[in-house]
Formats: C-alpha cells, structure tokens, sequence
C-alpha cells in the first residue's frame, strides 16, 4: 500500500496559550502543521513533550508539542533569533 492508503487523521489541538502566542507572532496554521509533520529537527523537551523546528524565511520556527495517538497538543511555538 501506498502511504495515501494510510491516510490517517491527524488532529492538531492549540492551548489558549499557543493560540495566543501564535496570533502574536503572525504564526499560521499551515506552518504549525508543516513543522510538525515535517520537521527539519526533533529535540527533546520536557516530560513527554518535544521540539519540533523547522525554517521559514531565514527564520526558525519552534513547536512544543506533544502527540498522543493521532493528536497533536501544540503548548506553545515561537521564533528562534
């Protein structure tokens, strides 16, 4: 099977908190959901969340999130100076 027979749905679920911060910093959804289905780097973070990073621009986009089955729980992203 090819990996479009797979196609599982991945929610993506905000805090308040990252929703906040997102709007602040002009981060949209589509580069939320491009840098956690694609990073350019994983690290870790703390408890059973990870960092997920990935450039737009010449800038670096960094998503704490934490995925649990077929969810993703963003708690806060920012940009990397």
């Amino acid at each position: 099977k090819s990996s479009s027979d797979l196609n599982v749905s991945i929610r993506i679920i905000l805090t308040a908190h990252a929703e906040k911060r997102a709007a602040q910093r002009l981060i949209t959804f589509s580069q939320i959901k491009l840098t956690l289905e694609k990073p350019g780097i994983v690290l870790p973070a703390y408890d059973d969340k990870k960092r997920y990073q990935r450039n737009f621009s010449q800038r670096t986009l960094e998503i704490v999130a934490v995925r649990k089955k077929s969810i993703w729980l963003v708690v806060t992203l920012y940009y990397l100076s």
